[in-house]
């Protein structure tokens, strides 16, 4: 079994390798490495045992694996990354990137009309996007608002009380 230095190395170094390739002009290439790196990330935040002695590394690992996860157009694997994220004890600091995070993949989830309901997450309550979104969606220039029609803002959900 690989330690989680390993696989977030791995990780960070295929994220870079997919950077690259994009700029060659390789998407295929890089969204193939991009995913690779994903599921590192995902490996590494998942061995980070959840106990308050795990913080910071724990919490950034799973925001990181989130953010490639978003970047591999994965919504739903996303929102369960940073639930995870924030059940266990993140900085402030880390909690609120983790829910800015989470505003970004409602908003991209909003903004995509090539979407459809996907009953294996969350019982028809999340997506599955059947064309690529935009890059670089989790670095937005202003900050991000998400309107519900219903009430104004949409606050981000708590997670229940053990």
């Amino acid at each position: 079994m690989k330690s989680v230095k390993e696989l977030h190395k791995k990780a960070m170094d295929l994220a870079e390798f997919a950077f690259v390739a994009k700029l060659r002009g390789d998407s295929v290439k890089a969204e193939g490495l991009l995913r690779q790196a994903f599921e590192y990330e995902s490996q590494a935040a998942r061995l980070v045992p959840d106990e308050p002695s795990s913080e910071p590394t724990r919490s950034i690992l799973y925001s990181s694996a989130a953010t490639l996860a978003l970047d591999c157009h994965e919504l739903c694997k996303a929102e369960q990354l940073i639930a995870e994220g924030l059940a266990g004890n993140p900085s402030s600091e880390i909690e609120q990137e983790l829910r800015d995070l989470y505003k970004q993949v409602r908003k991209v989830r909003s903004e995509t009309p090539q979407v459809a309901l996907n009953p294996a997450c969350g019982g028809g309550t999340d997506v599955s996007v059947k064309q690529p979104i935009p890059t670089k969606v989790h670095e937005p220039k202003q900050p991000l608002k998400v309107e519900d029609s219903r009430n104004g803002d949409e606050e981000v959900p708590s997670l229940p009380s053990a």
